[in-house]
């Protein structure tokens, strides 16, 4: 746990910058942009529509978030492999760490969309032109569904991608970009073929389909706000259970393959 806490506290540090950045990109398009776009664009849609909108494409950007951090972290590093190679620490501790620090920063934004979104409301009066049925509670409840699946979705996506970039390490290490790009993507594209080939068997339907939960506020919102987007949702406990052990073994065959190029490196 000591080294954990160490590398989670280097981590923090090495990326405060941008971590204040994304802090302040948040308020700017959430907070403050939909006032420009009331005043400027079209009065008849409030400030709350419009920050509710553009905190949908966050929700969005964030499911690629922890995909797209631990990618760029492990780039800048791979250009120091004494970093790896010196450090007591394994490198399934190492990539393991930055996998949970950039899921932590993807939880966080997430916090913070909602805290920037709620204040627009108050600010803007949009509390007092809700529907009736549309609670504090509701919103809650909203926020919460919407970030579990974003959380799981991006966490399953995480690993596959690690795994398939770590493959292009390894092949690109051994031969040339030009070799690694085309056996990256038929990689790619084979995973997906398999996917889909489960998915429709009668037995990977039911297993996919199987424990169904509903998310009740994530529909009760969308459409008790009536902005134009129909979102309704429900979680399947066979098919969360699958994308878990799937995104295991991604997980660890690209850390495995990882390992393998920088001790080749």
């Amino acid at each position: 746990m000591g080294r954990m806490r160490g590398l989670l506290y280097k981590e923090r540090v090495t990326t405060q910058g941008g971590l204040l950045l994304l802090a302040i990109t948040v308020i700017v398009t959430v907070g403050a942009a939909p006032f420009l776009l009331h005043h400027y664009v079209s009065t008849d849609t409030t400030v709350a529509s419009f920050s509710f909108i553009l905190s949908a494409v966050w929700f969005l950007l964030l499911s690629y978030m922890p995909l797209i951090w631990l990618l760029m972290s492990l780039a800048m590093e791979m250009k120091r492999p004494d970093l790896w190679l010196h450090t007591p620490a394994s490198s399934g501790l190492l990539i393991g760490t930055k996998a949970l620090f950039a899921a932590a920063v993807t939880i966080a934004t997430l916090v913070w969309v909602a805290v920037v979104l709620g204040a627009v409301f108050l600010l803007s009066g949009g509390a007092k032109t809700l529907p009736d049925g549309l609670t504090a509670a509701s919103f809650a409840g909203f926020f919460c569904e919407i970030g579990l699946l974003i959380l799981l979705f991006s966490l399953m996506q995480m690993s596959v991608g690690f795994l398939f970039w770590s493959v292009y390490q390894s092949v690109r290490l051994r031969s040339s970009r030009l070799i690694a790009v085309p056996v990256t993507v038929a990689g790619i594209l084979l995973f997906f073929f398999i996917s889909e080939k489960i998915s429709r068997t009668s037995a990977g339907s039911r297993l996919l389909g199987a424990g169904e939960i509903g998310l009740p506020n994530i529909e009760k919102v969308s459409r008790g706000l009536d902005i134009g987007l129909d979102m309704s949702g429900s979680l399947s406990m066979g098919g969360f259970l699958f994308g878990s052990v799937i995104a295991l073994i991604a997980f660890g065959l690209g850390t495995w393959l990882f390992n393998r190029k920088v001790a080749g490196a």
